[in-house]
């Protein structure tokens, strides 16, 4: 009877085998291994949001949020483990028989390795286990409508995890072979991965050094790898080919042997090396040829320094000349496009026809392009060359445009929307791809702006201070062109599985030979524009449209609610909607955030629709409120450029959302809302650079929400909108673009005490200040048949207000009816009201008919004011 070794791949799998029983048998598996999953459970099982709301965890979000997360971990696990693995017949007085086996060095080394990525995927496994424990989990308790699904789990995880759990085994081997010793081993190891965290702190690796897949996958479920996909690929495969190579390297420098100086000084002499080198050489051949593919490809793609360096020269040849010109307003837009996804391009052909409003005449029109070639222009119908300063091209007009005077200027061109790759992982803000499509025309991403713009090529340029007065006279526009809102006609030809919305209303919706063509066009001018196009589902509402994933079905009858009641009761407040639909439409997650568009808002995924049912946020219904204010406060009044400009935004838009939430769901829901904002505003304030909402260019989301509410409590709630909506019609087809500084005159008129108005609206508009109160001195007492409440309460901020203190019993809202503001019935308070400056006290006295618990400032959260839970004062038992 003979016996013969056994070949490479039986001796590999059989030390793979060996391995893995015993790594699965050591007792540090049984610690760290638990300690990894509880730190992927803990973060996934939190899952909040903005102010405090939960979010809709789907499978592909906990995989792409536990990602880098598992990464790091597993991979200092895997340096223990792997250099143990090695070093463990020696630590058992074994080497030597272990080393004089009848199996190779390649296939012990492999093996090895091959047992250390199992044990690396058998966590992976638990992780996903705990994954749809996870789902479970908030299914049962927290009401989550997702279910469990294991793919996105298996693409993220197995995609790009595994082969960086093979690539780290193989080069910590490759460690252990060349230096000899754990310790060395273990020093190199965490050498690399220390510097590995120090370069994805200063932003994430390029695709070609990004070997851990540090954040290499965004996730959509609406097409996770439309936007990377191809640089993924080619990333993982790259550092996959690398293992043979490091195991080829590995086999020739382990010490099988004693340690020989002849053989050694052999080894390196000069033709030794050249036989070596050349013997590894096929194994170096697959990786080169992925790496020359993945270092050739972020340099040729949509961020080549190419493609941006005609920014820098555009600013150059164009600023001294161009910047603070002033256009002549866009009357009409009218766009035919040609859409398709698969191939990220479109074929465009527009006209602007622009109109003369002001009181001199042109005689010669600047257009800002990107570098999209060839572009064929027209003037006036005619062929035209325009003078091209690197993406500005100028018209020489041959008749100045006098004022009154129109000229349409057309144009067409070809181009693909990131083409190629990306330097490295990220998001887009404007894209062409399978998943989706979102374009728009703030920037000249697919469409001509007119124009210069001082933004373009210089991230460092800063406008100077403006003076005072800077609004008087005709200001220009902070979002979107110059002059008077515009007509938009779009028509878009698109694959016929994808739904495509630009602004207005929809014309027609025709299909022929697999293509969609559809025409939108304004039933009224609007600022600005933009394409928006996906495989979508539609509900509708009343007189409102939201287009969804079909996947995202959880939270759209609650934001149908939300869009349909702010179509109405903002119709009613600030001026009446002119427009015959209003639709939302969803995008991948690839761009954040939402973007209030006129009757075409957009929202990534997470916004609303990845969001918990959560009666105390309601961040579905924050956010569609807030974009759809936009369709008043952006579109409908165009806010001007300089400070006090975004307030009218941003600032007016929360404010309305505040009105929203009170009108919608009652004061239990407004109070919680203005209470999580004004917490945001306190966490992110900076007191040394926070500037007067008069001088600063900021949007003021929170505060200048917090100032106009505080406004109406001065005003009065028919006052202030009544005052509102002569601001609005004053502004809204004007080509002057007010800023803030416009707004307060206007409502001022509408103030039944002007003197009142004035005092508050110096504090909070033109001023910095915040009050914070304190309680001393706090007692209650019995007399007859009331309790009385004595102390004495101090700001400690700044600011003066009038404030109310209350003394209460009991829980004030009633938990009974979800959704609705109905007050408790053994609630009790008892009121009364100070006015309080900074570094002032005042004395209260506050008579109630029932036995107070507890006194508070500000019951109802109706100023503004820092440290708020510290404002109360409970009596002991």
């Amino acid at each position: 009877m003979t016996a013969r070794p056994l070949g490479f791949w039986k001796a590999t799998i059989a030390i793979t085998r060996s391995e893995v029983r015993d790594l699965v048998t050591r007792p540090p598996m049984y610690f760290f291994v638990p300690l990894i999953l509880l730190q992927v459970i803990s973060e996934a099982t939190l899952g909040y949001g903005y102010l405090g709301s939960r979010i809709l965890l789907t499978p592909g979000t906990i995989a792409e949020q536990q990602l880098n997360t598992l990464n790091l971990l597993i991979c200092f696990l895997l340096l223990f483990y792997t250099v143990e693995s090695l070093h463990k017949e020696r630590t058992r007085r074994m080497h030597e028989i272990f080393n004089s086996a009848p199996v190779g060095t390649g296939a012990m080394l492999l093996g090895k390795t091959m047992g250390n990525a199992v044990m690396a995927g058998l966590i992976l496994g638990a992780a996903l286990v705990a994954g749809a424990g996870i789902l479970l989990y908030h299914q049962l308790f927290n009401d989550s409508p997702v279910g469990y699904d294991p793919l996105p789990f298996v693409a993220v995880w197995g995609g790009v995890l595994l082969p960086t759990f093979i690539f780290w085994t193989a080069v910590v081997t490759v460690l252990f072979s060349l230096l000899g010793n754990r310790f060395a081993a273990y020093a190199a190891g965490v050498a690399i991965l220390v510097y590995a965290g120090y370069e994805q702190s200063q932003g994430t690796p390029s695709w070609l050094a990004n070997w851990q897949g540090w954040s290499l996958v965004r996730w959509s479920d609406m097409g996770a790898f439309s936007l990377h996909g191809t640089p993924i690929l080619l990333n993982r495969l790259f550092y996959l080919s690398m293992v043979p190579l490091l195991v080829a390297l590995a086999v020739r420098w382990f010490p099988r042997r004693a340690f020989d100086a002849t053989e050694t000084l052999n080894r390196l002499h000069p033709k030794s090396l050249a036989l070596a080198t050349l013997r590894l050489l096929p194994l170096a051949v697959v990786p080169i040829v992925l790496g020359s593919m993945l270092y050739t490809g972020a340099r040729s793609g949509y961020q080549r320094g190419g493609v941006s360096g005609w920014r820098v020269d555009y600013w150059q040849e164009n600023f001294a000349f161009w910047d603070g010109s002033e256009m002549p307003s866009v009357s009409h837009v009218d766009l035919d496009l040609e859409i398709e996804p698969s191939e990220r391009s479109i074929a465009v052909t527009g006209a602007y026809t622009f109109f003369n409003h002001r009181d001199q005449a042109y005689d010669a029109l600047p257009i800002t392009a990107g570098s999209w070639h060839p572009i064929e222009w027209t003037l006036a119908g005619e062929s035209h060359e325009p003078e091209n300063r690197s993406g500005l091209f100028v018209f020489a007009l041959e008749e100045p445009l006098a004022p009154g005077d129109t000229v349409t200027i057309g144009f067409s061109y070809e181009l693909v929307r990131l083409e190629g790759m990306s330097r490295r992982p990220g998001g887009a803000s404007q894209f062409i791809l399978e998943s989706g499509v979102v374009l728009n025309g703030f920037e000249p991403t697919f469409a001509p702006v007119p124009g210069y713009d001082p933004d373009i090529g210089s991230p460092y340029f800063e406008e100077p201070e403006p003076e005072d007065d800077f609004y008087d006279g005709e200001t220009e526009p902070l979002i979107g062109w110059a002059g008077k809102p515009f007509t938009v006609r779009t028509r878009i030809t698109i694959p016929e599985e994808y739904t495509a919305n630009g602004v207005g209303q929809l014309v027609s919706d025709e299909v022929e030979d697999g293509m969609r063509t559809v025409v939108w066009e304004t039933d009224h001018p609007v600022r600005m524009f933009n394409v928006i196009a996906g495989r979508y589902d539609v509900f509708e509402g009343d007189g409102t449209a939201i287009y969804h994933h079909p996947g995202h079905h959880y939270n759209v009858e609650e934001m149908s609610a939300a869009l349909d009641a702010a179509r109405k009761y903002y119709a009613e407040w600030f001026h009446p909607f002119p427009r015959s639909v209003l639709k939302l439409s969803e995008m991948p997650a690839f761009s954040p955030g939402a973007q209030g568009f006129p009757t075409n808002i957009t929202f990534s995924e997470g916004m609303g629709f990845l969001t918990q049912r959560d009666p105390r946020a309601h961040l579905g219904f924050m956010v569609v409120a807030h974009e759809a204010a936009h369709q008043w406060w952006g579109n409908l009044l165009g806010p001007g450029r300089g400070p006090g400009g975004n307030v009218l935004s941003e600032g007016m838009s929360h404010y309305s959302t505040i009105l929203l939430h009170e009108q919608v769901y009652g004061d239990r829901y407004r109070i919680e809302f203005t209470r999580r904002i004004e917490e945001e505003y306190v966490r992110g304030r900076r007191v040394d650079r926070e500037r007067a909402i008069f001088r600063s260019p900021g949007g003021f989301y929170n505060k200048g929400a917090w100032a106009m509410w505080m406004l109406q409590q001065e005003m009065g709630r028919e006052n202030i909108l009544a005052g509102l909506q002569a601001f609005i019609v004053k502004y809204r087809e004007s080509p002057d673009h007010p800023v803030v500084q416009d707004m307060l005159p206007v409502l001022r008129d509408f103030a039944p005490d002007t003197a009142a108005f004035d005092a508050l609206a110096e504090q909070w508009f033109r001023e910095v200040v915040l009050p914070e109160y304190q309680f001393r001195d706090v007692t209650k007492t019995r007399e007859g048949d009331e309790w009385v409440v004595r102390g004495t309460v101090e700001n400690v901020g700044t600011g003066r207000m009038r404030v109310e203190v209350a003394a209460t019993a009991g829980a004030r809202w009633s938990d009974e009816y979800p959704g609705r503001s109905v007050v408790s019935e053994d609630y009790r308070d008892a009121r009364v009201e100070v006015e309080i400056g900074a570094g002032e006290s005042a004395e209260f006295v506050i008579r109630a008919r029932f036995e107070p618990e507890r006194v508070l400032v500000d019951p109802d959260v109706m100023v503004l004011q820092q440290r708020r839970l510290a404002a109360r004062f409970r009596f002991e038992d």
